[in-house]
């Protein structure tokens, strides 16, 4: 696919915020899809206010154009879709408590409005592993595993789903934020990527007509506790 423009849904997020570069860099048209105005709690308006800059504003800085619109507002998704050949989504949920909402439903009614709307290409970013019955426990695994089957069974859309491994901006997160990784007893080593490389991806996606469902990760494996020693190394700790 190298003509049409792309909407990016989760686009203010690590992978979409990169894979509107990405696709930009490529020579398409991209729309990034954001829910309100930068700060803001409140539900979408329709419109941005006046005199508030959107979420989006550095992705209309790279070249995007911005909309307005919410996944799980259906009636909300048809303008932004408007004009659309294809669907990037990057859709992430912070809590198991709403992965079904974002995850699962969300998905679902962006893949309904594009269908809807004429986009017949589809790339979304899913999980390594995403249906392994251990991960299936974990609400947000499970709710990625049961969209990709919506998608991939969707006879009229041309689909890729991408299943990134643990991405490397992880470690960072754990180091400066609020969050804290519990690992467990880490018997087995995890194959990493990074939120960029994952993003790269999907805009090859689009420019070269890959479909299917294919897993992306690093060549190299490491437990946190290693990964960390890595970064701690990386960063002159030692």
């Amino acid at each position: 696919m190298r003509e049409g423009r792309i909407l990016v849904a989760g686009a203010t997020g690590r992978v979409g915020s990169a894979a509107v570069r990405h696709l930009l860099e490529a020579g398409l048209e991209v729309r990034a899809l954001v829910r309100g105005a930068a700060g803001k709690g409140e539900p979408l308006r329709g419109e941005p206010l006046r005199g508030e800059p959107l979420r989006g504003e550095p992705l209309r800085a790279l070249g995007a154009e911005v909309r307005l619109g919410d996944v799980m507002r259906p009636e909300t998704l048809a303008p932004a879709l408007e004009g659309c050949a294809g669907v990037f989504s990057a859709l992430s949920s912070s809590t198991n408590r709403e992965a079904e909402a974002v995850e699962y439903r969300g998905n679902v009614n962006l893949l309904s409005a594009a269908r809807k709307a004429g986009a017949r290409r589809f790339v979304y970013s899913s999980a390594l592993l995403a249906d392994h019955p251990l991960a299936r426990r974990v609400g947000t695994f499970r709710e990625k595993a049961r969209f990709e089957e919506v998608l991939l069974g969707a006879g009229d859309v041309s689909a890729t789903v991408l299943r990134p491994a643990m991405f490397m901006e992880t470690l960072l997160m754990a180091l400066g934020g609020p969050l804290a990784f519990v690992p467990g007893r880490q018997r087995l080593p995890v194959r990493w990527i990074s939120a960029d490389d994952a993003a790269r991806a999907a805009a090859r996606a689009f420019e070269r007509d890959i479909t299917g469902r294919h897993e992306l990760a690093g060549p190299e494996t490491a437990t946190f506790d290693e990964a960390y020693r890595l970064l701690s190394r990386a960063r002159g700790g030692g």
